[in-house]
């Protein structure tokens, strides 16, 4: 003969296991979503979205970060007006090729500086120029045989983690900050001439101008602009500024040579197409080849020499050619307009 048991269990407790499942549930989906956070969309401007986003934290775990840090160090300087009695942080700099050339931002020109390495030691620098065009200034370790850092060759995306790697200024030992890449903005007017968008994040407020911003493999993705406002030159841009420094063209300016500026701006390349970054005619020099093939203030540039300019291509590159076609948009009407010099 068999008996059987009857477990009961209360209202009451039977309420309590409901609760502690769903502050469970609560607890996981937390830990999560810490992990596993929504990518955020790369926007510009007022919100339109130009790139799909990536999720990709790129500096993990902290052995790859002391790795990083320990074979950049060597090629990240601190920029220092330094004196008999004070050695004043300027800006950061780091060296680009191996014979000691050394770029940094142009806040850091218009003052003789002097370089101090990862031991501490003060090195003389002897000024190359700045680029106008791209804001940048170069320098050079007269003597001096350096490892230089390797660049990407692709820019940060949205999403992206990537390291900031300067020299503190209190102690001119490593400062390294993560800098996450949220979005691309519009350089305002006073941006030099050359800039078509600038990386902004969080992180690097401590950092001083000029600091590389490096990615998982330690290779340059940026230079750091603006560390409170978390502006960062994306290395596509760097690299045009480089190649025209190693090529002796530093100081070609074919805005200036043409006679017009143009800032970057929303506005619609095709007459239905979407708002997006455009070349838009800023002002042209009087009885310069601008101004006379036509080129008028208000003009959104499509094209030059018949190719479409797009956001993301060198518009310098673009337009360093001899005597360009470009072809704009005005009042909804496509015009050819040819700079003769």
């Amino acid at each position: 003969m068999s008996t059987k048991s009857t477990i009961r269990i209360s209202f009451r407790w039977l309420l309590i296991a409901t609760i502690v499942l769903f502050l469970i549930g609560m607890f996981g989906g937390f830990v999560g979503q810490q992990f596993w956070q929504t990518p955020m969309p790369l926007s510009i401007g007022d919100g339109q979205r130009i790139v799909a986003p990536v999720q990709e934290v790129t500096i993990s775990p902290n052995t790859a970060v002391e790795k990083v840090v320990r074979e950049a160090n060597r090629s990240v300087m601190g920029l220092v007006r330094a004196t008999d009695t004070t050695t004043t942080p300027i800006a950061n700099g780091f060296v680009i090729t191996n014979d000691g050339l050394i770029v940094t931002t142009t806040d850091a020109a218009r003052l003789p500086l002097t370089a101090i390495d990862e031991i501490g030691q003060l090195l003389p620098l002897n000024e190359v120029g700045t680029d106008e065009l791209f804001g940048l200034t170069y320098y050079r370790l007269p003597d001096t045989v350096v490892v230089p850092l390797d660049t990407s060759q692709t820019d940060p995306l949205a999403g992206q983690v990537h390291l900031l790697l300067g020299r503190a200024p209190d102690t001119f030992t490593a400062r390294v900050e993560s800098f996450a890449v949220t979005g691309a903005i519009l350089p305002d007017s006073a941006a030099p001439a050359a800039w078509q968008q600038l990386l902004l994040g969080t992180g690097g407020q401590r950092t001083l101008p000029g600091a590389p911003l490096l990615d998982e493999a330690g290779r340059v993705s940026g230079i750091l602009v603006s560390g409170s406002a978390g502006h960062v030159l994306p290395i596509s841009q760097l690299q045009e500024s480089i190649d025209r420094v190693l090529a002796e063209r530093r100081e070609v300016n074919p805005f200036a040579d043409y006679g017009f500026t143009v800032n970057w701006l929303f506005a619609r390349a095709q007459e239905t197409g979407p708002l997006a970054f455009s070349a838009v005619v800023a002002n042209t020099t009087p009885s310069s080849p601008a101004a006379r093939g036509g080129l008028a203030r208000g003009d959104i540039i499509i094209g030059i020499d018949d190719e479409p300019l797009a956001w993301d291509s060198s518009f310098v590159d673009a337009l360093s050619v001899p005597d360009p076609t470009i072809t704009v948009r005005r009042d909804g009407e496509e015009l050819r307009l040819p700079l003769r010099r």
